[in-house]
């Protein structure tokens, strides 16, 4: 058993040892062959960050900025004529971002496209979120959710935001 895991050990030692190239120079891996290569000039120098120009990042201007990159907190929500306000322990949260929106609907995390246009029109498509399953908090959290695919229009100051949706209405807070 010592031999066969002695001999093991000898060869995967050799397989680590450095390759030499044709002028017999020791070369170690990939990034020392293509040195060495460049600058004997049969590959040119691969390009990577190092050799990147600099790009600009675009600063993104919101369309919408008294309702985009805010972190809306929902007060309460309005289905079927009642009114319901989220337990102490629930954050219900709303952020829109270009043509996205996300957040947490007491439970899970959701996400999905938004289109908002300066008339006040409001849609939500293709909204998806986790599976996770809260005790609770279910029906509340469905309701977050039916709502906000129901979205039809909305109103914003500073400070506050309604969406207003075929069935009821979501309210939100701007925390400072």
């Amino acid at each position: 058993m010592r031999i066969l895991l002695s001999c093991l050990l000898i060869a995967g030692l050799l397989s680590c040892t450095p390759e030499t190239n044709a002028d017999g120079a020791a070369q170690e891996g990939t990034a020392a062959t293509e040195a060495s290569a460049v600058a004997n000039g049969k590959q040119q120098p691969a390009s990577g960050p190092a050799s990147k120009p600099e790009e600009k990042q675009e600063v993104y201007k919101p369309a919408f900025p008294a309702l985009e990159l805010k972190t809306w907190v929902l007060s309460d929500l309005e289905y079927d004529g009642r009114t319901y306000e989220p337990e102490n322990d629930q954050r219900l949260t709303m952020v829109i971002r270009k043509n996205q929106v996300s957040g947490n609907s007491g439970c899970n995390d959701y996400s999905g496209s938004i289109a908002l246009k300066e008339d006040g029109t409001f849609s939500v498509s293709g909204l998806a979120s986790t599976k996770k399953l809260c005790q609770r908090r279910m029906t509340f959290e469905m309701r977050f959710q039916e709502l906000l695919k129901n979205a039809e229009s909305f109103s914003v100051n500073q400070a506050f935001l309604e969406v207003n949706c075929s069935n009821g209405k979501l309210s939100f807070s701007a925390p400072n």
